[in-house]
């Protein structure tokens, strides 16, 4: 099974080991990418799609798509002062239920050797080893040891895990930088992480202090300087310091990549800019977030992606369409995997949908 497991949200904590192949932590069942702000079992990866990223609590963010017709996964990088440049990008590809990685020209550099795996970030990649989670690096080697009930992908040089009991941060070393004492959480991005206080949210900094008063109803990771967060049933955005910059106006608020946020407005999605001003209206029924220029966006027939202009760049139809990340993007179409590059060339596959079963 697959979990993104990329930066993101946490839920209340579930049992780690049943995951959908569909990444705020919110919605990390393992549960994707991504991640991506609370994660009780770690967002799916499958599926492209507009459900809320934590699949255990009612907020309807943009974490994690849990079936087929949902938009992309993936969690959008992080930028923070811990953050590093990451040499190598490595995707997961599953082979007979087992997921290995391969590299932008398709070429396997790690054998599809594990029962889940996470998408690389800043270097590691979260992978289940011996009942526990622990990282690799873009080797293959153990870069940190499994000892965890639930992890996911590095940010701000921190990776949300769990002991079992409650979520906290640890860094490269595998040592918790902020103890596992949060019921809700998720990753940190520009020095900020959400967390929950009662029926609340919050932002805690790398201490583990408050940073800001617990006023919001729910709130995600931040990304590219902007968080978006849910003020009675409506969702806004916040800078670094806790001022309200987009009003609380859209039903749902998808975080910001590329300079542009996907936003729900009734029911179809459009994107905004970090002004609030639309960029392209709101005519769709499921997004995906943009990446390498391209976002999936669902139409009548299926999956296809479109260019920030709203021009179709691939056209589908896809039963599934991921997010794109260095240049790469699973999709599913007639039972089948595969990956495709920002031209829509497949670079790997096909392999029966089953193999991410």
């Amino acid at each position: 099974m697959d979990a993104d497991r990329g930066p993101g949200l946490v839920v209340p904590i579930l049992l780690t080991v049943a995951i959908v192949v569909t990444g705020f932590v919110a919605a990390l069942l393992i549960r994707d990418d991504s991640g991506p702000t609370l994660g009780t079992a770690e967002p799916s990866t499958t599926a492209g799609g507009s459900a809320p990223t934590t699949t255990t609590v009612p907020p309807t963010t943009t974490t994690t798509p849990t079936s087929p017709t949902q938009p992309p996964t993936t969690v959008s990088a992080t930028e923070g002062p811990f953050d590093s440049p990451q040499p190598i990008i490595l995707r997961r590809i599953p082979v007979d239920g087992r997921w290995g990685y391969i590299d932008r020209t398709g070429a396997v550099v790690i054998e599809p050797t594990y029962e889940i795996a996470g998408e690389f970030s800043e270097g590691l990649a979260a992978v289940w080893m011996s009942d526990s989670w622990g990282y690799i690096d873009s080797t293959g080697a153990i870069a940190i040891e499994p000892t965890f009930a639930d992890a996911w992908g590095f940010s701000d040089g921190m990776a949300l895990a769990s002991d079992g009991d409650g979520y906290g941060w640890i860094d490269t070393s595998g040592g918790w930088v902020v103890d596992p004492d949060q019921d809700l959480a998720g990753s940190f991005a520009s020095g900020l992480a959400p967390v929950a206080v009662g029926d609340r949210w919050t932002y805690i900094d790398h201490e583990g202090r408050l940073a800001l008063e617990p006023t919001f109803d729910w709130a995600e990771p931040f990304s590219d300087g902007l968080a978006a967060v849910q003020l009675g049933s409506l969702w806004g955005y916040i800078d670094v310091g806790g001022e309200l910059v987009l009003d609380a106006r859209y039903e749902e608020g998808r975080p910001f990549s590329e300079g542009l946020a996907a936003v729900r407005i009734g029911d179809r999605y459009g994107f905004i800019d970090r002004s609030g001003q639309p960029v392209l209206a709101a005519g769709w029924s499921a997004v995906g977030d943009f990446h390498d220029g391209l976002a999936a966006v669902l139409r009548a027939d299926g999956w296809s992606y479109v260019d920030t202009s709203g021009q179709v760049a691939i056209e589908g139809p896809f039963d599934r369409a991921d997010d794109f990340r260095d240049g790469l993007a699973l999709v599913g179409a007639g039972g089948n995997l595969t990956y495709i590059d920002t031209a829509g060339v497949i670079v790997w596959g096909p392999v029966p949908w089953s193999a991410a079963d």
